[in-house]
């Protein structure tokens, strides 16, 4: 009896609940809608056998009796915070962190805010110091997610939220997602710190866990650990710090280091690295917060939680850190059957954000729990228990780690295929050890119920509890849910009652222990049936609301109209019907349906009790009406509307005819049978005229016949009329079908068509003008006259013109002519036709033979340089024109651009013409006149070219005997130009400037240049250009002279002996030989370096030289003659060996410790050698004019050293500045 009325007192709160705590909730055609939040949660304060107390008397009145609810403990660790294993294992618990279970309410005291439950024993030991909080839980049939469902976000402050929870006794329809991301524990928000490095003060920055007034460390992130293992709390005292609180991840320690991801089943990611600071971060920069610790494998891995928060880090004045990200909350569903439609579950942590400047970003959150009981899964679904990813910086430091994955668990035995898509992953960074971050999926979930067995029954036809049945039909089947819950296996005992929904129940009929039900019989009143199930263990009997079978009478009287007969498209009286209908539930819902055959029917629009059948009926048809009343349904009889079939095929084959005035139509023929169908194959005629096509009158003469002859003698023609048959058909004239109509016209003649212009004469190859004809007159009349143009000459009589047959256009443009050629138009409009009046042209002959060409014969064009005479002219003698002997006119014309021409004056009309002297390019061409023709000759150009300027060559040059002169060419500033622009070069040489010959050697390169050979005589040149056709342009340039400059025959310079050096000083005396009497020397760097103390003198220093190789030039000049040599000096480091073998070979080989690259001119040396007991063995100098000598294996006195490793010091003063070097080593002497 209880849950009966828990099951009609859940349908009024979750209804109430739609108003006061923003959740989408209504039925939409017996469909239960709901979405948004659909919970509602209050805080156990105290609890005691069976009750619990909450403090909150506004959350209490949340709750009544028979209300489904679930009572869950959200956290309860305690951990361990010393220093190093702060928050890494579950040191303790208080009651049953992750405990639920579901039960039902048995009564609530508002006043005192005791909520009773009709179970007075727990399934876990709970204990409210662990955020123990009661959640209503909604019992729906079938109800429909149309709108994302999601839930109240934890607060910690409150203990309430972040579960979604929900029963649904038959199935569970998802138009839209569950998601409960975000909606468990919190993330730690960002806050400011000072930013001091771990490095710099590692004893005081690198704790585990701060208090809350520590401003060098991120807050944490919470999670289930709210106690230390004594149960004390946490906070404030450890609110700060790298530790995690178990699954809430660390905070970031020292200067902006990443806060720690949160947990769940995976372990969260670690946060980033401190920024870099050189001297302080950078030398040893520390990891951020840690991330939360996975469940598995815990004392606590089998209870549901929601996902830990990430941690956070700090920030400087001005930037921002970003707050961790909150956990996934957790999703409970117990459903007999869930039709997802590829919507998803979720319950995934949140990504942080990232962080800006001197900051660090939060960890993310980790993925909930989501936990799923169900029979069958209709469709396919996605489960999504992912945990967020960390902030970072676009710096590259203090990043947050990544929230660790969350629970998935399924009462699936293993993965159904209908669950497409799963994932627990963790977000990123991941922690270090691959894998650890991921979640877990498990299987065999059996839900926590205690004191009911999920028992929910419901109509197949309707799916939910209400139904109805005719009296005359047997009823179909009840479904009943899979018992959850209890002890297994169960038992099922259906009850049926017609007295009422509450009493007067007794064993249903028929087999009534099975899961579902179906009644055997006819039901003759309204009927209720519900299921008792009872578990195998602590006897659990639960009762489910009942379904309710509303049983009418069948219905009567359902007759309808009477038959009809109509011609095919007429309009049908309406069918209304004969008696009053009777019985069924009263209420009556029409439903109207026609066939062709009587015995396929089809719906067809109406709904009301008549009906009336469509205008143009085309068929027979028969009517019946289906009656609904509640479960009832009566079809009537049919009722038959015959249709006599439309007359068909009312043809006049006869098309729209045009005559001109005098000519006959042709008779109208109307279609007969067989062709001439429908009505009742019996047919009279009318034949009827029209003026307009709109007013129409009986036809003159014989018009009652198939066919019809007009009258081209009546008063209306010329003139156009429309004819049409009328056809009739069965009784009364029933069938009636009026033909098309057909347009007979008559036109009067065609006049006015006349061509202008009747006579020319034009040149063979020109256009005549255009033949203009009138606009004709009376036919069809304007818009209908189309025009053929034909022509005539002596080789044909009258054709028509291509491309002018039946055209629009009234005028014609004759083409070019070469022949006398007769023209005529002709008209057409409709049937008339029309002849113009003939028009003639004449043409004379082309004009030929004018061709023109120099007297020389030579070249049609010729080149000639300014101010030439160019050659006689001469023209041919032509033909054509008018054909009459001397009846020709010349006339010369000249042009400079060969595109505008002037006509020759005076002597430019003869035969011939001789142009005068040109000075710039000019083209002449002859125009020959005879009649009607005339005919210009081809061009001849006379090409004038501009006279040779610039032709001067460089200057005069004084040359050292043997040596090549300077390259004789274009004199600078001025550039060769005149003639054709393209030049041919001859050199010319002369000993007296008189007599020159072609000079020596390349005396015409195309580039105008000339190489002199190597002096030996003074001489001269020119240069003679010349350009244009046969070189008509020519110029002689200026004369230059080159003399010869000589030195003595024996002469030569030497710039020294090539020299390898070490130098301490980079000093190096320079000896070449002296400049030749009269000349002067001068010392260049080649390559290397070097400052010279006086670069003119042949002895001389030159200091600051390079290492390596450097090349100095000693260069002689005397006139224009030059003498170069170069010398090398090469300085290199001192070279001391390593060893040596004292051991007089014959080859000498080694025998002497012998130090090279010494410069003892301008050093002075000093070598001390001493042996392994430091004891001077051998000493040389050259101080104070003291012989260098090498040392040979012997000590001072001359007697052979032992063999053995001898230690070397060697120093080296300049005599030309006060710079000193040292060197020391080891020397191994050998004997062998």
């Amino acid at each position: 009896m209880k849950y009966y009325l828990a099951r009609y007192i859940i349908t009024f709160q979750l209804s109430f609940l739609s108003i006061i705590v923003g959740s989408s909730f209504h039925v939409l055609n017996g469909q239960e809608v709901i979405g948004g939040i659909v919970n509602s949660y209050a805080r156990v304060n105290s609890f005691g056998a069976g009750y619990v107390i909450v403090g909150d008397l506004t959350q209490a009145g949340l709750f009544s009796a028979n209300d489904y609810v679930l009572l869950i403990q959200m956290q309860g660790v305690g951990i361990q915070t010393v220093q190093g294993s702060y928050g890494e294992n579950v040191q303790s618990v208080f009651g049953t962190p992750g405990g639920y279970e579901f039960l039902v309410v048995q009564s609530v005291n508002y006043l005192t805010g005791r909520i009773n439950f009709t179970r007075n024993t727990f399934v876990n030991t709970y204990n409210v110091n662990g955020n123990l909080q009661i959640v209503k839980v909604p019992f729906y049939n079938s109800p429909n997610i149309n709108s994302t469902l999601t839930g109240q976000p934890w607060n910690a402050s409150t203990g309430t939220g972040g579960v979604i929870a929900l029963l649904a006794g038959g199935r569970l329809t998802l138009n839209a997602d569950i998601d409960a991301s975000g909606l468990g524990f919190t993330g730690a928000l960002g806050s400011s710190g000072i930013g001091e490095c771990v490095f710099t003060n590692e004893s005081a920055n690198n704790h585990d866990s701060y208090p809350l007034s520590w401003n060098n460390a991120g807050l944490k992130g919470e999670g289930v650990a709210i106690h230390d293992y004594t149960g004390a709390l946490l906070f404030p005292d450890h609110a700060r710090g790298q530790g995690r609180n178990f699954s809430g991840g660390g905070g970031g320690n020292g200067r902006y280091s990443g806060g720690g991801g949160g947990s769940n089943r995976g372990r969260g990611g670690d946060g980033g690295l401190e920024k870099y600071i050189p001297g302080q971060c950078g030398d040893d920069p520390r990891d951020g917060g840690f991330g939360g610790m996975s469940f598995i494998n815990t004392i606590i891995e089998d209870g549901i939680f929601a996902g830990g928060g990430g941690g956070a880090s700090t920030q400087a004045t001005g930037s921002t850190a970003s707050a961790g990200g909150n956990g996934g909350g957790i999703v409970i569903i117990i459903a007999d059957t869930i039709d997802a439609g590829n919507h998803f579950i979720r319950a995934s942590g949140i990504t942080a954000l990232n962080s800006v400047s001197d900051a660090g970003a939060g960890g993310g959150g980790a993925g909930g729990s989501i936990a799923v009981s169900f029979q069958n899964l209709a469709s396919q679904v996605g489960i999504e228990s992912k945990g967020g990813n960390g902030g970072s910086n676009p710096a590259g430091f203090g990043s947050g780690g990544g929230g660790g994955g969350g629970l998935i668990w399924l009462s699936s035995s293993s993965m159904p295929s209908a669950v497409t898509s799963t994932s627990v992953e963790g977000g990123t960074p991941a922690p270090s050890i691959a894998g650890e971050g991921t979640g877990e999926i498990k299987f065999n979930y059996f839900p926590a119920l205690n004191g009911f067995l999920f028992n929910s029954i419901r109509s197949a036809s309707t799916n939910n509890m209400t139904d109805s049945v005719c009296s005359d039909t047997n009823y179909g089947l009840i479904i009943g849910s899979q018992p959850v819950g209890g002890t297994p296996p169960y038992t099922y005992q259906w009850q049926s009652s017609t007295t009422s929904a509450t009493s007067g129940f007794a064993t249903a009929p028929g087999t009534s222990t099975q899961k579902n039900y179906t009644p055997p019989d006819l039901l003759s009143e309204t009927t209720w049936f519900r299921r008792i199930v009872r578990d195998n263990g602590a006897a659990i009997t639960d009762i489910s609301m009942p379904v309710m079978v509303v049983v009418h009478p069948y219905i009567k009287n359902n007759v309808i109209g009477d038959p009809q007969t109509l011609c095919n498209g007429q309009t049908p009286q309406a069918l209304n019907p004969v008696q009053v209908l009777q019985d069924g539930n009263g209420l009556y819902d029409y439903k109207w349906e026609s066939s062709t055959d009587n015995l396929t029917f089809t719906e067809i629009a109406g709904n009301e009790q008549n009906y009336q059948a469509p205008e143009g009926l085309t068929q027979t048809t028969w009517y019946r009406r289906t009656v609904t009343s509640g479960a009832c349904v009566s079809v009537s009889s049919p009722v038959l509307i015959s249709v006599l079939p439309e007359i068909t095929s009312n043809n006049i084959s006869s098309v729209p005819q045009e005559i001109c005035s005098g000519g006959n139509f042709s008779n109208l023929q109307g279609s007969v049978p067989p062709e001439l169908g429908g009505g009742d194959n019996t047919y009279l005629f009318r034949w009827e005229r029209s003026s307009d096509g709109t007013t129409w009158v009986g036809a003159e003469g014989t018009g009652n016949g198939p066919d019809y002859n007009p009258d081209e003698t009546a008063s209306y023609f010329p003139g156009q009329q429309y004819f049409r048959r009328v056809v009739m058909s069965g009784s009364n004239n029933a069938c009636i079908n009026t033909s098309s109509s057909v347009l007979l016209t008559s036109y009067p003649q065609v006049t006015n068509n006349t061509i202008s212009l009747p006579v020319q004469t034009i040149c063979s190859g020109q256009t005549p003008a255009l033949l203009t004809g009138s606009l004709p007159l009376n036919g069809k009349g304007p818009g209908t006259y189309i025009y053929t143009w034909q022509d005539s000459t002596r080789s044909h009589t009258w054709r028509n013109i291509a491309g002018y047959i039946s055209v629009t256009d009234q005028d014609y443009v004759p083409p070019v002519l070469t022949d006398s050629t007769s023209y005529r138009r002709i008209v057409y409009s409709s049937a008339c036709i029309s002849y113009s009046n003939k028009a003639d042209i004449y043409v004379h002959s082309p004009v030929t033979g004018n061709n023109i060409t120099l007297m020389s014969g030579e070249y049609a064009d010729t080149t000639i340089c300014s101010g030439g005479l160019p050659h006689r002219l001469t023209g041919s003698l032509p033909s054509g024109g008018t054909g009459l002997p001397g009846d020709y006119a010349y006339q010369w014309l000249y042009s400079s651009d060969n595109v505008n021409y002037t006509a020759v004056q005076g002597s430019g009309n003869s035969r011939d013409y001789q142009p005068q002297s040109l000075t710039a390019t000019t083209y002449f061409r002859r125009r020959v006149t005879s009649g009607m023709c005339s005919s210009e000759s081809g061009p001849i150009r006379i090409t004038v070219l501009p006279v040779i300027s610039n032709n001067t060559i460089s200057g005069n040059q004084t040359v050292c005997r043997n040596d090549n002169p300077q390259m004789l060419g274009q004199a600078s500033g001025v550039t060769l130009s005149g003639g054709s622009g393209t030049y041919s070069y001859l050199w010319e040489e002369s000993i007296d400037g008189t007599s020159w010959i072609p000079a020596t050697g390349v005396n015409d390169n195309p580039s105008g240049s000339y190489q002199p050979p190597a002096m030996t005589r003074n001489i001269k040149y020119r240069r003679n250009v010349v350009s244009g056709d046969n070189n008509c342009c020519r110029s002689v340039s200026n004369t230059i002279e080159l003399s010869m400059d000589v030195l003595p025959d024996d002469y030569i310079v030497n710039a020294g002996q090539d020299t390898v050096i070490f130098s301490l000083d980079n000093i190096f005396s320079l000896s070449a030989d002296q400049a030749v009497t009269g000349g002067t020397g001068l010392w260049s760097v080649v390559e290397g370096s070097g400052i010279f103390q006086d670069e003119t003198l042949n002895t001389t220093t030159v200091s600051g030289l390079s290492p390596g190789l450097n090349k100095f030039m000693w260069t002689v000049t005397r006139g224009a003659c030059i003498v170069e040599d170069i010398v090398e000096v090469y300085v290199n480091d001192i070279f001391v060996p390593e060893g040596f073998s004292p051991n007089n070979d014959p080859e000498g080989y080694n025998n002497t410790f012998e130090i090279k690259g010494l410069d003892l001119e301008n050093q002075v040396a000093e070598l001390t050698i001493v042996n392994g007991a430091g004891t001077e063995v051998f000493s040389a100098t050259n101080r104070n004019g003291n012989e260098w000598q090498v040392w040979d294996g012997k000590n001072s006195r001359g007697k052979d050293l032992p063999e053995g490793t001898y230690y070397y010091l060697l120093r080296l003063s300049s005599k030309r500045n006060d710079k000193v070097f040292k060197k020391s080593g080891f020397v191994i002497l050998k004997r062998y």
